[in-house]
């Protein structure tokens, strides 16, 4: 008597089917892992807005309350030869020699190879006492009135991060 083996294989019609659907789902994945992705790398550049925020503020507690007296970065062939230093020479010291704080994870184009950070230093506040910002009548508020903030519009819909003058990190306001 043969006994007969129930066991059948798949077909190749049936296999196609489920690479297919595989395939859809991978696809339906992709844009959300991409989007967390990107939020991953805006929130390391504000954290890194936040350590030079207190770097800034170590700054002040050491040199009577002024705000350092940096260039700013808005073409850096420009602000070579007026004599002022760079935010991240001036900062140096308060970062404890952490030189990638100054890079954001988009800077994609380069910007802190090129000149040593991604972010640029409010010229506005050179030398300011820290807290008087947003004290004298028509000054802005404190809330406002950034530090540093991204060179460039890199994260989403084109906006910039920055740390303010009352020392918190987010987005700039448009």
């Amino acid at each position: 008597m043969l006994i007969r083996s129930s066991h059948h294989g798949f077909t190749l019609i049936e296999l196609l089917g489920v690479i297919a659907i595989i395939g859809v789902l991978a696809g339906m994945l992709l844009p959300a892992l991409s989007a967390a992705k990107r939020r991953a790398r805006s929130v390391q550049c504000l954290s890194n807005l936040r350590q030079l925020g207190i770097a800034v503020r170590l700054y002040a507690d050491e040199n009577e309350g002024s705000l350092p007296v940096a260039r700013a970065f808005r073409d850096s062939q420009t602000n070579a030869s007026n004599g002022m230093s760079a935010i991240q020479e001036v900062l140096a010291t308060h970062v404890s020699g952490a030189s990638n704080v100054f890079k954001c994870p988009e800077d994609r184009q380069g910007v802190f190879g090129r000149v040593g950070s991604s972010y640029e230093w409010n010229v506005a506040v050179n030398g300011r006492l820290l807290h008087r910002i947003g004290q004298a009548p028509g000054d802005q508020s404190a809330s406002t009135v950034f530090l540093l903030r991204d060179r460039e519009g890199w994260h989403a819909r084109g906006r910039r991060n920055a740390v303010f003058a009352d020392n918190h990190a987010g987005p700039e306001p448009r």
